[in-house]
């Protein structure tokens, strides 16, 4: 068995590439949104869906991802995260990004 420590969320390392995402929910249209951006504050590309696990898998195949997420604890966040966007999508809840 394995004991996981607690991390402070606060003290959490950016990707080495810089690359970000920036996460949202809309209600109106009952989609999940993820904006790429570039370590400059640019976007450069948004995926939106309905279900993490359909942008999870579209973000990743994305030729472009290896430069994106060079940090496995970044494509894990991703993950987490949009998965907090899908319940806060399905419950009608407030979803804020970490």
């Amino acid at each position: 068995m394995v004991t996981c420590k607690e991390i402070d969320l606060n003290s959490q390392e950016m990707d080495p590439s810089g690359y970000y995402v920036l996460i949202q929910v809309s209600f109106e249209t009952r989609r999940i949104g993820v904006r790429i951006m570039t370590p400059g504050h640019l976007d450069i590309e948004d995926f939106w869906g309905k279900q993490c696990q359909d942008l999870y898998h579209a973000i990743l195949n994305d030729s472009r991802s290896t430069i994106w997420f060079q940090d496995l604890t970044h494509i894990a966040y991703l993950g987490k995260e949009l998965k907090k966007a899908e319940i806060a999508l399905a419950t009608g809840g407030s979803y804020y990004q970490e």
